[in-house]
């Protein structure tokens, strides 16, 4: 846009202002001898060209301001992204151009949008449509429409919303634009989806399908789109088919949000067949990858109901908790917003006081323009003067260029300082980093030594158990054998409670949930490799994860060793391992 105003313009301010100032300076020239003259006039010549090509680059200085202003938009920096269209507008004032123009704008409209000044965003956005109208530029309309159908989106005003949407997609349809109409058809396609117009929403899929194929991101939204229909219309084995393929191009294009939503799919999908551990794993998965608040707080509250389900009331507190925290930080970012917001309506109030100062100065400009004639007088008298120094002038410009030499030294000084003191800081963050790991490790095995000294009291307890009840039956056997005792009713009483008593299994409960307080994540593990197991299965195995020997199982199951032995082996063809395998060893590395 730039190149063209740098010709016939170009020539154009050159001759305007030239006569200007030979006019003016006329009187001058005529008084001054033929030497001077020709310096003089040569001196003008050059300066007319520096003026004029000052001139000619304000567009240029305009569209570096404008990509200034749209970066820090992008990266969330507003007050700077108007400052810079502000500086961009003040250039365009004194000489518009349209392109720029319109530029300017559409982009002020969209900070204020990604502001939540929908008043704002909706003003500048009308502004750059007219522009837009004026020079009937179909491109540059398309493009605001559907910015407008996107601020209306987000107040909830979906009929103007779906009227510009549907505006900029014939656009795009009419000038055979295909990336714009797989946009703005994607863009339909979620309006309809909000909607719950889900057969509307299908059919601007398929068009969005067959513009995205050459740009992966749209291509994967669409595809996303799509499933989220099909689960609305509870088909989600063919979901689950379809997503596979899309994590795996999320996975290869590095695309995380994108990434996260496949997940998140995944998981509703799995609810609907009413798996709902796996979909609780899916759901992990999301989280551990998605870094926005407000996704996460969603996540979570999908595990919170998912886990409600399941029963896992502590996997819900959790998430509740999460979901806690997870709101005091979205509003502490949404305060941060508002007193961003406020800072930039100071900055704003404050830039349109110095447009108001830039016009008042405007109407001075003949007196400004002749007193910088004045100065150029001056300075060609000086110029003039300088001639005859020209020496010194060297010495000056040694000089400088001497004191130039020492601050790029300098400067470069400082970079190799502001390298190290970044190095030095990277060394402390991987101490620092190396100690947490170290700590944690530490705190790993600590617990881990809490529960192998709780899993061996409570072994002590039950061989303590074990021992009284051999000492229990060798007291019974005695009493039976003994035949003098036969003879005694109340003996041969006291001998048969003892049997009944060694029978009974009231102590079993007590060590069930001591057993499962220690070590649950060994009993779910177990469950969920072997879900055929019996209570019985996992109370023996029990007693092999406590490495009691065959006898002590024996005495505490009131059965033979061999019995004891044989019941071994069953399990261990329950669980399909291997003969060399020690089934005390398996047990362990669960």
């Amino acid at each position: 846009m730039a190149k063209r105003f740098l010709f016939f313009p170009f020539f154009r301010l050159f001759l305007k202002n030239l006569i200007k100032l030979l006019l003016i300076s006329g009187f001058y020239f005529c008084m001054m001898s033929g030497k001077v003259k020709k310096g003089f006039l040569f001196f003008i010549i050059i300066f007319q060209f520096a003026l004029i090509s000052a001139q000619t680059q304000e567009p240029l200085n305009c569209d570096q301001l404008i990509k200034k202003g749209v970066n820090a938009m992008y990266n969330n920096q507003f007050v700077e992204a108007i400052t810079f269209l502000n500086q961009a507008q003040r250039l365009l004032d004194k000489k518009p151009y349209y392109k720029q123009q319109f530029l300017v704008y559409n982009n002020i409209g969209l900070t204020h949008l990604k502001m939540h000044d929908y008043k704002e965003a909706i003003h500048y956005l009308h502004k750059s449509y007219d522009l837009a109208m004026d020079q009937q530029k179909p491109a540059d309309e398309m493009t605001v429409l559907n910015n407008m159908g996107i601020v209306y989106t987000k107040l909830k005003k979906y009929a103007d919303a779906e009227t510009y949407f549907l505006k900029s997609y014939d656009i795009a349809v009419r000038e055979k634009a295909e990336a714009n109409t797989g946009l703005y058809a994607t863009n339909l396609a979620n309006l309809y989806y909000d909607l719950k117009y889900f057969e509307k929403a299908e059919q601007y899929i398929d068009i969005a399908e067959a513009y995205t194929q050459k740009e992966t991101r749209n291509y994967i939204s669409t595809k996303l789109l799509r499933n989220a229909v099909l689960l609305e219309k509870k088909h989600p084995e063919e979901v689950i088919g379809n997503l596979s393929e899309l994590l795996n191009l999320c996975i290869k294009n590095g695309y995380l949000p994108e990434k996260t939503e496949v997940l998140s799919l995944f998981a509703k999908a799995y609810q609907q067949k009413e798996n709902y551990i796996l979909a609780d794993q899916f759901l992990d998965k999301a989280l551990s990858d998605s870094k926005d608040y407000e996704v996460r707080k969603n996540l979570f509250e999908e595990k919170a109901a998912n886990n409600f389900i399941l029963g896992n009331l502590r996997e819900v507190v959790s998430a509740k908790d999460s979901i806690i925290s997870l709101n005091k930080k979205i509003n502490d970012a949404n305060s941060k917003e508002l007193l961003e917001n406020a800072s930039l309506k100071f900055e704003l109030s404050k830039s349109n006081y110095e447009l108001n100062l830039q016009r008042v100065a405007k109407k001075n400009q003949n007196i400004i323009y002749l007193l910088s004639l004045f100065s150029l007088l001056c300075l060609f008298g000086f110029i003039l003067y300088s001639y005859y120094k020209r020496t010194i002038l060297i010495q000056q410009k040694k000089i400088i260029a001497e004191n130039d030499l020492t601050i790029k030294k300098l400067e470069l000084e400082q970079e190799i300082n502001n390298r190290l003191l970044m190095q030095r800081d990277f060394e402390e963050k991987s101490l620092i980093a190396e100690l947490d790991l170290k700590q944690q490790q530490e705190t790993e095995i600590r617990l881990k030594e809490e529960i192998e000294l709780k899993n061996k009291q409570l072994s002590n307890k039950i061989l303590f158990q074990s021992t009284r009840n051999e000492l229990l039956e060798t007291i019974v056997s005695l009493l039976h054998d003994n035949t003098g005792n036969k003879n005694s009713e109340t003996l041969f009483s006291l001998a048969n409670d003892l049997k009944m008593h060694l029978k009974e299994d009231t102590k079993w409960e007590e060590f069930n949930q001591h057993f499962e307080n220690i070590n649950n994540r060994f009993l779910e593990k177990l469950n969920s490799l072997h879900p055929d197991l019996n209570a019985n299965d996992v109370r023996f195995l029990s007693f092999v994860f406590l490495n009691l020997t065959t006898k002590e199982m024996a005495n505490l199951l009131h059965i033979t060793p061999e019995s004891c032995r044989k019941r071994k082996e069953r399990l261990r063809i329950k669980l399909s391992l291997p003969k060399e395998t020690d089934l005390y060893q398996y047990l362990i590395s669960i």
